[in-house]
């Protein structure tokens, strides 16, 4: 377990940052994309054409915890929300999660917006 400075909020806030680029970079990341790391990202953008329905949501929920949970280890998801956007036709996709090992056991939310 690492030494967290409760009074150095810095700290906690570079982690923080640490691990919502983290998650941006394996959600926005195509499967194949990487050289070397064939498995590294996910495969949202194959799902997103279609409809919105009770098992396209279930299909894009299992597939970002199984790249997290895979990929980035120092979080816990709490939820995972989708919204469908038609305005602007793209899904809005709300994931909740901690940070394990936080001193802060704070709840986060990260916004990821997914253009069909």
């Amino acid at each position: 377990m690492r030494y967290v400075d409760i009074n150095n909020n810095l700290k906690l806030d570079k982690d923080y940052k640490a691990v919502e680029n983290s998650v941006h970079n394996i959600l926005s990341t195509r499967k194949g994309s990487v050289p070397g790391v064939p498995n590294f990202g996910s495969n949202l953008y194959s799902i997103v054409f279609n409809q919105l329905d009770p098992i396209i949501e279930t299909t894009i929920k299992n597939e970002i915890v199984e790249a997290l949970e895979y990929w980035e280890p120092r979080i816990d998801i709490k939820h995972i929300n989708i919204i469908e956007d038609e305005d602007y036709n793209r899904l809005k996709v709300f994931i909740g999660y901690e940070i394990l090992y936080d001193v802060i056991q704070k709840e986060y939310e990260y916004l990821f917006v997914i253009n069909k």
